[in-house]
């Protein structure tokens, strides 16, 4: 009997290949290895496009916005320059017409100064003895502030200096009641004792013609101005009333 052994065949397994199977797909691997790389290149110029496009979009609005920045910086100076141009004229209009003004009123102010002065010792209205002659008040920016001199003046013959003081109030309403206010109440360098004269013809207060200054309070309607002058030897003071000024 004889004995089994491998078979010293070899083994053959049968594959059935299509014509034309492995040509297709090495073709589609090749073209895909081509095309990658072109798709690449082709994305990164796209992107580099757009982006390109982009900046120099960016770039055409940041000269524009420069342009359109200078143009407004370039108006706004235009129109100060106007505004200041507009504003000194009229500050150099409005000094020229304060100036005329200031310059009119000196000499009006003067004009009635000397004749003020003439009339005070001229020979026809001397009476004898003290006169409190005129009492002139003006009215400032300040509703509460007025300016305010007057003069005395010795009528008659006499070697000696009349000599004295003289207390001033000013009458009016406080709240609908009546009411008198010292001026040393209102006018500062005058004293509770009154104000001190000493003369021979005439006296100014204050001296050569300036102005003294006195405030009203606030809930103080002023009426009159009331003068009384003490002279030394004499029992009778002299007394004066002067109406406030109309400030309608």
């Amino acid at each position: 009997m004889a004995s089994r052994g491998k078979s010293n065949k070899p083994d053959w397994q049968v594959r059935v290949v299509q014509p034309g199977q492995g040509s297709w797909k090495n073709a589609c691997l090749t073209l895909l290895v081509v095309l990658l790389p072109l798709i690449g290149w082709a994305g990164y110029q796209w992107r580099d496009h757009e982006v390109g496009a982009a900046l120099d979009g960016h770039d055409a609005l940041v000269e524009q916005l420069a342009v359109l920045e200078d143009d407004n910086s370039s108006l706004q100076q235009r129109q100060a320059v106007l505004e200041s141009g507009g504003r000194l004229a009229q500050q150099a209009s409005e000094q020229s017409r304060q100036t005329i003004k200031m310059l009119e009123q000196q000499v009006f102010q003067l004009q009635q100064d000397l004749a003020f002065y003439k009339e005070a010792v001229a020979p026809g209205s001397r009476r004898e003895g003290l006169t409190i002659y005129a009492f002139e008040l003006q009215p400032t920016e300040d509703a509460q502030l007025f300016r305010y001199k007057f003069m005395l003046s010795r009528m008659g013959e006499g070697e000696k200096a009349l000599k004295g003081r003289l207390k001033i109030e000013v009458l009016g309403k406080s709240k609908k009641k009546a009411r008198s206010l010292p001026l040393a109440e209102l006018s500062e360098g005058v004293s509770d004792d009154g104000i001190r004269f000493s003369f021979k013809h005439y006296q100014l207060y204050p001296a050569a013609g300036r102005f003294a200054e006195l405030r009203l309070p606030e809930d103080f309607s002023p009426q009159r101005i009331r003068i009384m002058a003490e002279v030394e030897g004499q029992k009778q003071p002299v007394e004066r009333t002067f109406d406030w000024i109309n400030q309608e």
